[in-house]
């Protein structure tokens, strides 16, 4: 799994608003893979408290996955010292 690190901190005032984010994001992973590469893709946003999910994929895979991701990160977070 690859986690796509982009300049989304919030520890900085946001003066770009969420679509030019993920258009930012979608730029980085052009170079990373490639503008024809084949995949499925699951977006998450979260906007004034509310979070909505976007996917081409079914249910199942899209739990499966998901679950995947979570404990992909679990399993490899640096913890702070």
């Amino acid at each position: 799994m690859k986690v796509i690190n982009g300049d989304f901190s919030r520890s900085k005032p946001s003066e770009t608003d969420v679509c030019n984010k993920i258009l930012k994001a979608v730029e980085k992973l052009e170079e990373d893979i490639g503008k024809n590469t084949q995949g499925t893709f699951i977006l998450l946003t979260e906007t004034e408290g509310a979070v909505t999910m976007s996917s081409d994929l079914n249910a199942e895979d899209f739990n499966y996955l998901i679950d995947t991701v979570k404990l992909n990160l679990l399993l490899t977070a640096t913890l702070p010292e």
